[in-house]
């Protein structure tokens, strides 16, 4: 009797399981709803955050193209200075009020300053130049000083120059030309007379400012043999422009 006794409580026991199986199912459907839900709000959010953290990298990107647009910018290698010529008076075209060509210039020795009439000599162009004489033993020279160039400026000199002769003879004349008192071009004469103007340039000529910078021309001879020898130098169109 006993035995039986527990067979009908396991019965029950079963029957009571099952019950809670049945609830046991009904919760875990109502879990797995409840789980769904979560799991949705969950994906919407991880997408807004990183939408939004998305603009946030594309400011710091345009910000940082920026800041190297201006550097650039600043690092920019100025343009070198318009070429201007700072010679007054570089083809003796310009006459002061009593009708000298010369100034600002100033002539020593047999150095004149020429016009085309009635003229065995010629300018290389306009109507006016200068002839730096070379007789025997004689200096001729033609400066002019700059009242404003730039402390430490780079400055590049061009002009034209032409042997007159007339006569041949062996001995030879000295042209030189000086910035600062130091001698830039030195040159012989060629012993015979030149039929146009050449062209002569030399650059690299460092400015002192404040009114010391002089430009010379000069035409040297020894002791020339005979009567009429000359080596006469005309100059014209001469120029200095800054170069930095």
């Amino acid at each position: 009797m006993p035995t039986s006794t527990l067979t009908s409580d396991s019965s029950t026991s079963s029957t009571s399981t099952s019950t809670t199986s049945t609830s046991t199912t009904s919760t875990s459907t109502t879990s797995t709803d409840t789980s769904i839900t979560p799991s949705s709000t969950t994906s919407s959010t991880t997408t807004e955050t990183a939408s939004s953290t998305t603009p946030t990298t594309t400011s710091d990107s345009a910000t940082s193209t920026q800041t190297s647009t201006t550097s650039t910018t600043s690092t920019t290698t100025p343009a070198a200075p318009t070429p201007t010529n700072d010679l007054v008076n570089p083809g003796f075209e310009i006459a002061d009020s009593a009708g000298s060509h010369v100034s600002p210039w100033t002539l020593g020795g047999l150095g004149s300053v020429q016009s085309n009439t009635n003229n065995a000599y010629q300018s290389h162009t306009g109507s006016y130049f200068t002839v730096l004489y070379g007789r025997s033993s004689q200096t001729s020279s033609i400066t002019q000083t700059f009242p404003s160039l730039v402390p430490g400026g780079v400055y590049s000199l061009e002009f034209f120059y032409r042997y007159f002769l007339s006569s041949t003879f062996p001995q030879t004349c000295q042209f030189t030309v000086s910035f600062n008192g130091v001698t830039v071009v030195s040159s012989v004469n060629p012993r015979v007379g030149q039929t146009a103007y050449v062209e002569s340039s030399v650059g690299g000529l460092v400015a002192v400012g404040g009114g010391g910078d002089v430009l010379g021309f000069v035409n040297t001879c020894p002791r020339l043999t005979g009567a009429v020898a000359q080596a006469n130098l005309g100059l014209d169109d001469i120029t200095l422009t800054r170069t930095a």
